[in-house]
């Protein structure tokens, strides 16, 4: 699992703020799911990450 996921990959504040008082944890294949649709990552990065 990616250290700091939520704050590093979901970008609204709102929801970030709204996903830590629920703790909400996200499985491996859902935090590559959100890595691969990040509208602003650059796919070598997006590379690197999944494979973290």
């Amino acid at each position: 699992m990616i250290e700091n996921f939520i704050d590093r990959f979901v970008p609204s504040k709102d929801e970030r703020e709204f996903l830590k008082d629920k703790s909400v944890t996200f499985s491996d294949v859902e935090q590559a799911e959100i890595i691969i649709n990040h509208e602003c990552l650059k796919i070598q990065r997006k590379n690197r990450q999944c494979k973290s």
